[in-house]
């Protein structure tokens, strides 16, 4: 007989097949005679490296948010405070400054008016006559 003759006698058969049920354990041996294997016997390391490469992009993640919540969102959170109350004092202080800039500016402009020194010119000379015409 050749090989690309083959009869049904020859194929295996369904039945000495041994085929594991879907619902195997894991560990047990594959005729099914024996106990699974025990899981503090088996050797969890073996895997510890691939599963932590799968982990490191949560962990990293996680890393920079506790590094932002932390070390770098609490102390910008406190400064924002700060610098809101120091900058209503600051505005409070520039509008006195504006303020007094605004007189003197106002004065300036005043005592360079001509009319305006005559008359200062004249009301002090007129002065010291009326002072010393009252007394």
């Amino acid at each position: 007989m050749s090989r690309e003759q083959t009869t049904d006698a020859d194929a295996p058969s369904m039945d000495s097949t041994v085929v594991a049920p879907a619902f195997a354990v894991e560990g047990a041996r594959p005729d099914g005679a024996g106990t699974p294997t025990p899981r503090s016997t088996r050797r969890p390391w073996r895997h510890l490296g691939a599963r932590l490469v799968y982990w490191t992009p949560v962990l990293a993640s996680l890393a920079l948010f506790a590094q932002v919540a932390f070390l770098g969102l609490r102390p910008a959170l406190s400064e924002a405070r700060r610098l809101a109350v120091a900058s209503d004092v600051l505005e409070a202080r520039w509008s006195r400054d504006r303020g007094l800039y605004d007189a003197y500016e106002l004065q300036l402009r005043v005592r360079q008016d001509p009319i305006f020194v005559e008359r200062q010119r004249r009301l002090r000379c007129a002065l010291p006559a009326r002072a010393s015409s009252g007394a």
